[in-house]
């Protein structure tokens, strides 16, 4: 229970409180292990610290809820703080603690209920972390239908299934699109199956300054190395203006600089070998695009693209970066048709 949730029960009917909480002492008062909070690393001595305080102060604000058999549900933290008071004040009046006991109908029902009650004040509410934990737990135990977690990769649409059904679990929370999507985008990360392998873009300057497919060798992105300078994009929104931009910029303060592109799909979300196939070829045309509009300088202003590897199933696995050919065409192109959809 809440705060604001004991507030309303007040308001309701202002006898909730005496007829529906009692008086029991501590030491009676269980718990499970500390996994059966919705907290992924359990209790925080820190925050037990500062109940204590909270408690010395104005006493015990909302009760903690336990279930039929007085085994805490909500308000561990409460509980021990408690505890901890006993002794170090022996002498205090701490060895009773207002509970409300409480019904549930399943295990899910009873963590819905934990999760919702993490917001009284002073609490230390559920993190990230926290929720991300439950969401893996539950598509492990097959709490979320059909998606499970070994046939979760199977499907690229299950992404945004997942996400629907992660919103419709936590509705009292009033979940948005993307923060249940980042959730899901984390629970699953360690899912069996997966075919795609993601990067952070610094591994990949690092990758690239090693690599034999260009000649850049620098450190950075967006730094001359060796008569090259390269940039690394992930989204199709940073390609204008910031890769047009930059490569144009390079290009009028140095008339001899090459540029590099390195493509690295940043949101394999709902991503199957079709699609990012085609997002490749995308970005292929973007960069045509580009070096096609420029009417200033006359010459090409991306002069080399490079894909980062992704697929990792054996029948189209991707190592290193792959260099897309150009066409023979009068334009100098480069070509699409050129990058592999079965592995390189």
């Amino acid at each position: 229970m809440d705060l604001r949730e004991l507030n309303a029960k007040l308001r309701s009917e202002r006898s909730w409180f005496r007829d529906n909480t009692e008086l029991v002492a501590v030491e009676n008062i269980t718990t499970s292990d500390l996994e059966g909070q919705v907290r992924k690393n359990g209790l925080q001595s820190s925050h037990v610290r500062e109940l204590m305080d909270d408690i010395r102060d104005q006493g015990q604000v909302v009760p903690i809820t336990v279930d039929e058999e007085y085994v805490a549900v909500d308000g561990n933290h409460r509980l021990e703080a408690f505890r901890q008071l006993m002794q170090e004040e022996p002498d205090g009046d701490w060895d009773k603690i207002r509970v409300y006991q409480c019904t549930f109908s399943s295990e899910e029902e009873k963590q819905q209920y934990q999760v919702k009650s993490n917001k009284h004040l002073p609490s230390k509410a559920n993190t990230e972390d926290d929720y991300v934990d439950l969401v893996a737990k539950k598509l492990q135990k097959g709490g979320f239908g059909k998606i499970t977690w070994d046939n979760y990769n199977d499907d690229s649409t299950n992404f945004d299934t997942l996400t629907d059904k992660v919103k419709a679990h936590f509705s009292y929370l009033k979940m948005r699109s993307d923060v249940a999507k980042k959730l899901v985008r984390r629970a699953i990360k360690s899912a069996p199956g997966s075919k795609f392998k993601n990067h952070m873009m610094n591994e990949l300057v690092k990758l690239a300054g090693c690599s034999s497919e260009t000649k850049w060798n620098g450190t950075k992105s967006r730094q001359e190395s060796n008569g090259w300078w390269l940039m690394t994009i992930g989204n199709k929104a940073h390609i204008y203006p910031q890769l047009a931009g930059n490569a144009l910029n390079r290009k009028i303060s140095n008339d001899n600089i090459n540029n590099t592109v390195v493509f690295n799909c940043s949101n394999l979300d709902g991503m199957d070998g079709m699609k990012l196939d085609q997002w490749r070829k995308d970005r292929v045309a973007d960069v045509n695009k580009i070096n096609n509009a420029n009417k200033v300088l006359k010459k090409k202003l991306i002069d080399e693209i490079l894909f980062s590897p992704h697929k990792i199933e054996k029948s189209c696995k991707e190592n290193g970066f792959f260099k897309v050919k150009k066409k023979s065409n009068r334009a100098g192109d480069f070509d699409a048709s050129s990058v592999p959809t079965s592995g390189w």
